[in-house]
């Protein structure tokens, strides 16, 4: 029976014991709940400040732990300067006692040597037939590359062509012997130099003059490239028709030098 209970009862019989015993179990009740309330919070009061001071107790600890560790490192280095440490002086080896010279090898004896190799042989039809290979692996036809020459922006040297400095020197010979003679109407005149811009659409050029020899006494050059008649070109009187491949290779401002002879 609770509390209620009991005083409903009180109430009913009107009874004054029972009222006094239900008034004195509500107060213990009460009691017992109002000291387990006030244990529970003591309990939490005492741990957390337990715990508090165990936090402050570890903080001066480690604090402590850091300050007797500098104070100790200090003092070694401090006392490693001060002090001098020296061992005593060490043993000196001794030639053929504790060490002994090396032994020098002796040929014919400790070592021979070897047979005289043969002669290397080289197979020439090998590597003949490589380059060949390698040759005719590559894409680029006669006219491609006569292209790619006439672009790039390294030139072909004179020596580097067969006889053209002797067949220049046969023509300045020539000139020479020429200019000392008695020149007549219709015979050969001064060389004569003239340069010409071209572009990718040119297709001709005009000469300010004739060219001597019916059309042969000149030397023609495209980008600094000596080029040939009837291949690369053709002269007709003054004018000077580009052929193919020349027409494939020209690009917009590039040169082309005309060197020639002069007639009539």
């Amino acid at each position: 029976m609770n509390i209620k209970q009991t005083l409903e009862k009180a109430r009913k019989n009107k009874n004054p014991n029972d009222i006094m015993v239900a008034l004195s179990t509500m107060v213990e009740e009460f009691l017992q709940i109002f000291t387990k309330k006030q244990t529970e919070d003591l309990d939490k009061k005492l741990n957390d400040s337990l715990n508090e001071v165990l936090n402050q107790i570890k903080g001066m600890k480690d604090s402590l732990d850091k300050q007797m560790l500098d104070e100790l490192n200090a003092f070694i280095v401090k006392e490693s300067h001060r002090l001098e440490l020296k061992g005593d002086p060490g043993y000196t080896p001794i030639k053929d006692v504790d060490y002994f010279d090396g032994y020098t090898p002796q040929k014919n004896k400790d070592y021979f040597d070897g047979k005289p190799g043969a002669d290397a042989v080289v197979d020439y039809e090998k590597i003949v037939g490589t380059v060949i290979k390698y040759i005719g692996d590559q894409k680029d036809t006669p006219d491609d590359i006569v292209r790619k020459i006439g672009l790039s922006k390294l030139k072909i040297s004179i020596d580097s062509i067969s006889k053209l400095t002797e067949e220049i020197a046969l023509i300045k010979k020539v000139v020479s012997t020429k200019s000392n003679a008695t020149v007549k109407s219709g015979g050969m005149g001064d060389w004569i130099h003239q340069q010409f811009s071209v572009n990718s659409t040119s297709t001709y050029i005009t000469l300010s003059s004739r060219v001597a020899a019916n059309g042969t006494a000149h030397l023609f050059r495209y980008q600094g490239q000596v080029l040939a008649m009837n291949v690369d070109y053709s002269v007709n009187g003054k004018v000077v028709t580009f052929l193919s491949p020349l027409t494939d290779i020209l690009v917009d401002g590039t040169t082309f030098d005309a060197t020639f002879v002069r007639t009539s």
